[in-house]
């Protein structure tokens, strides 16, 4: 992998369900489009206030919420129930980054996302 561009997108977590986005990984080789081979990185997502604050209130790493495909280049991640809703409603920054074998990272995603309370009681 020599490039990976973070994406920016709208986020929102809703409060009462879990969370989850997921997407796939792509490169072109010789004009090819290929799934980028995710076998042997790590993955971690934090969401904080803002980017320098001190504590994460969610904090999901690969096989703990984040689950990496391997050589399908997918990268799903999934916030439970419980985990959602013990976070307040609030706008926070969101990064999420991959680490490779050789302990390359890249960031995957950096940005704001709103964290809504659920009208469903």
């Amino acid at each position: 992998m020599t490039v990976v561009v973070p994406t920016t997108f709208s986020l929102v977590m809703a409060g009462g369900v879990d969370w989850q986005i997921g997407f796939t990984l792509f490169q072109i080789v010789d004009g090819v489009k290929e799934p980028i081979d995710l076998t042997g990185y790590t993955a971690k997502l934090q969401m904080r206030l803002a980017y320098d604050s001190p504590d994460a209130v969610l904090t999901l790493t690969d096989g703990a919420g984040i689950t990496l495909g391997g050589a399908a280049g997918t990268v799903l991640v999934h916030a439970t129930y419980e985990q959602v809703n013990a976070i307040p409603a609030e706008t926070y920054e969101i990064g999420l980054q991959i680490m490779s074998s050789g302990e390359v990272k890249y960031s995957l995603l950096e940005q704001q996302i709103d964290k809504l309370e659920t009208a469903v009681q």
